[in-house]
């Protein structure tokens, strides 16, 4: 994963991200209840001043096949020099999430090796709700959790991580 790989210069902190994604992970509903979860995330470049973003999660039985799908939403990224962030989203399908259309928060690098970012975060919040995007050893951790309960949320937790798969 280049430093900029492609990716306009106020991107460079969020140049690890481009690719697809998919992974295995949990959601925790307000009752108490966990399932199991498939997500897979995309972000793409074309060299402008944002980053393209589409995620699907999808509930999964013991097998691995999908049952229901709880979160779809597709919107664009934007960074600015040094750690600014901005995810915007513009479609949001989802019974058990409100629709937030805007998060903003800020990037973190801790780890660049041969001009590559190998450790990084990025914060976003929107009121009481948190999410997380970061990588560690090639893997991209996500995730959304409530910091505390919201009537419009019936997810309280949502966490996976993923792999690249290109």
């Amino acid at each position: 994963m280049d430093l900029i790989s492609g990716v306009h210069p106020n991107l460079a902190h969020l140049s690890w991200m481009p690719g697809s994604w998919r992974g295995v992970g949990f959601v925790e509903f307000q009752d108490g209840q966990r399932s199991d979860v498939e997500f897979t995330m995309e972000l793409s470049s074309s060299g402008e001043e944002f980053l393209s973003y589409q995620l699907k999660a999808a509930l999964i039985d013991i097998d691995g096949k999908p049952l229901e799908i709880i979160l779809e939403e597709s919107g664009t990224w934007f960074g600015q020099a040094p750690h600014a962030v901005r995810l915007q989203i513009g479609h949001h399908v989802s019974s058990y999430l409100p629709a937030i259309n805007v998060w903003t928060g800020k990037g973190i690098t801790a780890g660049i090796e041969d001009a590559k970012i190998t450790l990084a975060r990025v914060d976003l919040k929107f009121e009481n709700h948190v999410r997380q995007y970061g990588i560690a050893q090639d893997q991209v951790l996500f995730s959304h959790a409530l910091q505390f309960i919201d009537e419009n949320s019936s997810i309280v937790q949502l966490e996976v991580i993923m792999q690249r798969v290109s």
